[in-house]
């Protein structure tokens, strides 16, 4: 539906903001699992979405434990995975991961590795099953995600624990990635001794649910570039700057999955000219052969984005091009959508990362009603031979000439009238 008052126009400028990050680490939200449910990452927005990229602490800045995430129920003792990943330019043979738990409501000091509270998770109970095969895990050339799945540990061995099942407080636990500069990121969950949602099994059995469509049509916000591109001589990546999206909710699947559909454009200009893009700009389009050939985001063909039943995203993987280099894109329902360039992650990054946030589109202003028009009361019949006309002061002709007819009888009369008095 196109903008077309000035007021909607106006509305949706001040919509668009853009902004950049300069990466450090970050944790990816489709990453941290327990079982078929994500876990909600501290530092961002909502279950699903990646965190913000920060070297604020072992949370990424974010420092209290967030109830308003809605945290899911982990069983006590049960196993979950956790994920964190550099940006470019962090390569170093010092780099390495490990992860902390601590409860009762941590903030962020108390979750960092040395800290009075926290817990660091050893071999015995966490081991590394994606980008490595040590745990602690190395993580020596920097954007490649590290995934760590642990067995969470017994309230009794935690510092600052004790026996028996969790209690409401001591059950409000988190567990940050970090590495030993105490750059990282963090989840929070609710440690439970029984799920509350079908009991103890609940958790081991995947979802058969797709994620749920937005409801109303949205629009492209802000746009956030995330700087992946390592430090000077390197060249730094090009972001998207400017987007102009719309994102809708499409068909149901043969297999069930949900779909969005992604229209609109979305671009980035003033690239550094050593990375020879055409114009020094790149463009959001897509593409269904590895690159060989690509086509604009249109309300005719548009960007499908799929969520599969269990799924709590909708994602694409190897539709995406910006600058010549494939991308995933993911959105999550909240109105997050999420693009991580793909590629060799040992090579300086030449396009960088984005997160776009939607909104609802506004509804069109109510037209005013018109101002009612007072109408003239008017008196006899319309206009007709020999007759006056309704509403006007105006005498047809043969109104004129019966009235002076009339005048003329009536000075006969006076005269005959004064004739017999002087008589």
């Amino acid at each position: 539906m196109p903008i077309t008052h000035p007021s909607h126009l106006l509305a949706l400028l001040l919509l668009i903001h853009t902004t950049t990050t300069h990466a450090h680490v970050r944790m990816s939200g489709s990453k941290q699992k327990y079982a078929a449910n994500l876990l909600p990452i501290r530092n961002a927005p909502s279950i699903g979405s990646d965190g913000r990229a920060s070297v604020g602490g072992p949370c990424g800045g974010s420092k209290k434990w967030r109830p308003d995430n809605q945290p899911p129920e982990v069983l006590y003792g049960g196993k979950v995975q956790v994920s964190l990943q550099y940006a470019a330019g962090h390569e170093s043979p010092s780099n390495l991961f490990v992860v902390t738990m601590a409860c009762s409501s941590p903030d962020e000091s108390d979750l960092v590795a040395d800290s009075a509270k926290a817990t660091i998770l050893s071999s015995a109970v966490c081991r590394t099953i994606e980008g490595g095969i040590r745990y602690p895990v190395p993580a020596f050339t920097g954007r490649d995600a590290k995934v760590i799945e642990c067995s969470l540990p017994l309230l009794s061995n935690l510092k600052g624990g004790q026996d028996g099942a969790p209690d409401e407080n001591q059950g409000r636990c988190s567990l940050s990635v970090q590495d030993q500069r105490k750059w990282g990121g963090c989840v929070d969950f609710l440690y439970v001794a029984k799920l509350t949602a079908g009991g103890g099994d609940a958790a081991s059995a995947a979802s058969t649910t797709p994620p749920s469509a937005p409801l109303v049509e949205m629009i492209s916000s802000t746009v956030t570039s995330i700087v992946t591109s390592g430090p000077p001589p390197k060249l730094p990546c090009c972001g998207l700057s400017s987007a102009d999206l719309t994102l809708s909710a499409g068909d149901t699947t043969s297999s069930g999955a949900t779909t969005v559909r992604l229209s609109g454009t979305a671009s980035g200009s003033n690239c550094n000219a050593g990375l020879k893009f055409p114009s020094n700009t790149i463009t959001l389009q897509m593409s269904d052969d590895g690159g060989k050939s690509m086509a604009g985001l249109t309300l005719a063909a548009p960007l499908v984005l799929f969520g599969e039943p269990g799924d709590q995203v909708f994602s694409t993987t190897n539709a995406v091009m910006l600058g010549q280099t494939m991308a995933a894109a993911k959105f999550v329902s909240s109105g997050v959508l999420s693009i991580v360039m793909l590629g060799d992650s040992s090579l300086n990054p030449t396009v960088c990362d984005t997160e776009i946030t939607f909104v609802p589109r506004p509804r069109p202003e109510p037209r005013p009603e018109p101002e009612p028009v007072a109408k003239e009361k008017t008196y006899g019949a319309p206009c007709r031979e020999g007759g006056r006309c309704a509403g006007s002061d105006n005498l047809s002709g043969g109104s004129s000439s019966r009235r002076a007819f009339s005048f003329l009888l009536l000075f006969l009369m006076v005269g005959v009238i004064m004739v017999g008095v002087v008589l």
